[in-house]
């Protein structure tokens, strides 16, 4: 590729999904367009039935925007996702065989389409082969600008907050596990007790998946002084102003987004992960970041001067990318 090559950006209708993609876009620093894909029913398909139904009543007949997806076909498509990936690969087979496929997360179907193929390690993947990145943890949006963008939007919200700031990060139940109501009232507990025992303020950040009963509770919980962000409340998330403007993170075990992005900030993490809290990939995650430095588990004790390392999985899938465009 000598020209600048087109780039389109397939955005699952999941956020978190479509914003790993849209993340290793934005790392590239090149000009990008972003297709965004609804869905209907057809896509619940498996991709190897859905393709040979496909074959039969033509492309992109799993979306509602079917119109959206026309020539001029790019040169690179970044994709995240099985059902992202399955539209990528037809257009790859069908209408431009050298377009370039970045994918994100293992899809479980036809990976030698890809050119670049990016595996978190707590993700099971056996095979290995020249296009696969393997990162710790999974690639996101967070960027030291946004970061700084997020402190000064945000931090007026905090300003009477004193002394050193702790992020509380809340996430929910899994299917097995996760922070359930009694598991979230713990976490907010141990917080409160290291906030009294240093004299910090709390941060706290609830998601679309923190158990109300739990959140119902916080006045009478914590004692210390702290702001409260509740997601079911809408308004502006100010999750980027809490990450950036505190001094130290408390982040639920249940949510891989939310353990690599707090481990982004190089600041002092603590994941909270007592015995059988998260099953799977979560656990790996969470031991990973751990055992490699990252991290540490939360166990109401917080040294806001201990060393941390910046996790950044978007600069290995950049590198790989970089390669192909170059």
């Amino acid at each position: 590729m000598s020209k600048q090559p087109s780039i389109w950006v397939l955005a699952d209708p999941r956020p978190g999904t479509a914003n790993q993609a849209i993340g290793v876009a934005e790392t590239l620093s090149r000009p990008f367009t972003i297709k965004t894909l609804k869905y209907n029913i057809l896509s619940s398909i498996p991709n190897p039935i859905l393709d040979m139904f496909t074959n039969l009543i033509g492309d992109y007949k799993c979306l509602k925007n079917s119109d959206d997806f026309s020539p001029p076909w790019p040169d690179m498509i970044i994709s995240s996702g099985r059902r992202a990936f399955f539209i990528a690969s037809r257009i790859k087979r069908r209408y431009r065989p050298d377009c370039k496929i970045v994918q994100i997360m293992n899809p479980h179907w036809r990976c030698d389409d890809c050119d670049v193929l990016a595996i978190p390690y707590h993700d099971q993947l056996a095979a290995t082969a020249p296009n696969i990145v393997r990162t710790m943890g999974n690639p996101h949006r967070l960027t030291d600008l946004r970061l700084q963008s997020g402190a000064q939007k945000f931090a007026p919200l905090w300003q009477n907050l004193t002394g050193h700031k702790i992020a509380v990060l809340l996430g929910g139940p899994l299917r097995h596990g996760g922070l359930t109501a009694n598991a979230a009232i713990a976490l907010l507990r141990a917080a409160d007790e290291c906030a009294r025992a240093t004299r910090s303020s709390l941060l706290i950040s609830t998601s679309r998946r923190t158990p109300r009963a739990a959140i119902s509770q916080i006045a009478d919980i914590i004692t210390s002084p702290y702001y409260l962000y509740d997601w079911a409340f809408g308004g502006e998330n100010p999750y980027d102003g809490i990450l950036a403007c505190a001094d130290a993170v408390i982040v639920s075990g249940d949510s891989t987004s939310m353990m690599t992005e707090s481990c982004f900030t190089q600041k002092p993490v603590y994941i909270f992960t007592p015995p059988n809290f998260a099953p799977g990939k979560y656990k790996k995650l969470a031991d990973g970041l751990i055992t490699h430095g990252y991290a540490r588990p939360f166990t109401a004790n917080i040294d806001f001067n201990a060393p941390s390392r910046r996790l950044n999985p978007n600069a290995a899938i950049a590198e790989k990318i970089m390669g192909l465009i170059s």
